[in-house]
């Protein structure tokens, strides 16, 4: 398959997968139902440590959100947003089709995109070297490269 075309599909994926949870994460924290009535939920559901949890839950998806978004750390991003999802879809519904089915394929998408990782469109390249690294890389083949001509 065409490496271009499986580029764009990850970016499409990233994009829709980043808002989503972007979104999400903020709710809980920030917005709308907020951590007091997210708390609330969570320990309608059984969930112990609600209060810690909310904050857990909220900064997963909305730092995790942003990552996958633009590219960086996607396959740690995207493992733990697949945790969450594991988890909500066992806990919240209770193991049941339709009503967990945006759970199941939000987590079938991390775990994809936790496989692949972001593709070649990404706003942060975590593989980019600094000057230093690249004086002390080019340092280093010129002393492996001296060593072989002797």
């Amino acid at each position: 398959m065409d490496k271009n075309k499986i580029d764009t599909a990850l970016i499409v994926l990233r994009l829709a997968v980043g808002i989503i949870f972007i979104i999400s994460g903020y709710g809980k924290l920030f917005g709308n139902p907020g951590p007091e009535a997210t708390a609330a939920a969570f320990q309608g559901l059984g969930i112990p440590f609600s209060d810690f949890f909310v904050y857990v839950v909220g900064l997963i998806e909305l730092l995790g959100g942003i990552a996958v978004l633009v590219g960086f750390w996607t396959e740690i991003a995207a493992f733990l947003l697949a945790v969450v999802m594991l988890v909500a879809f066992i806990i919240a519904k209770e193991v049941s089709l339709p009503a967990g089915s945006v759970n199941i394929a939000l987590f079938a998408i991390n775990i994809a995109l936790m496989l692949t990782g972001p593709g070649s469109y990404v706003l942060v390249n975590k593989n980019v070297k600094t000057d230093d690294e690249l004086s002390s890389s080019a340092q280093s083949t010129d002393f492996h490269t001296s060593l072989n001509q002797e």
